[in-house]
């Protein structure tokens, strides 16, 4: 079996290193109609229904330093690709910050979308709630990280599965470094 060397371990299969810890969805205080959503291929459970009155608050989130930070939210959003819904993310109950997630014609496909965030204090007593924009619908939330702001705000398609095995080419390992996939 081949073998990969990363930061002085030797690894025989693949592996997942996260850039940070990741919060999902059943980690969410829900209210007001938002709801833990599975499905067969959905791995793990979403926060789905964010409606107008609903909200996900996610508390205890950890931050590596005070004041901004880029919030990566994974989502899912069935629309049509083109279509957006809007999310309001707010830290501490401060002013809502508005972002867009694009359709991606798939609820069982999660993507990546890096907001900009500001108010966070260094440590893990950060609250973070994500609300739908009045009359609107809002994507679905899979989990969330918040990463030094140097991440790039674009959006990116992923599996919504961040502990898959991966199949690889005869004799390459495949290691994915903070979501990255690296061959050695």
């Amino acid at each position: 079996m081949a073998s990969c060397s990363l930061s002085g371990t030797t690894y025989a299969h693949p592996i997942t290193v996260w850039r940070s810890r990741a919060y999902f969805g059943r980690e969410a205080t829900l209210a007001g109609g938002a709801v833990l959503l599975t499905c067969t291929g959905c791995v793990p459970p979403r926060i789905g229904y964010l409606t107008s009155g609903a909200s996900a608050t996610f508390d205890r989130i950890a931050s590596p330093r005070a004041g901004a930070a880029s919030l990566l939210v994974y989502y899912t959003n069935g629309d049509s690709s083109g279509a957006v819904r809007t999310l309001e993310i707010s830290v501490h109950g401060g002013a809502p910050i508005s972002a867009a997630f694009r359709g991606n014609n798939d609820w069982s496909r999660s993507a990546r979308l890096a907001v900009p965030t500001t108010g966070l204090v260094a440590g893990d007593a950060n609250t973070i709630t994500f609300t739908a924009p009045a009359g609107g619908s809002a994507p679905d939330i899979v989990w969330i990280e918040v990463v030094p702001s140097t991440v790039s705000s674009g959006s990116r398609r992923t599996r919504a599965r961040p502990f898959r095995s991966d199949r690889t080419s005869p004799g390459a390992l495949r290691v994915a470094v903070a979501r990255r996939r690296f061959y050695c």
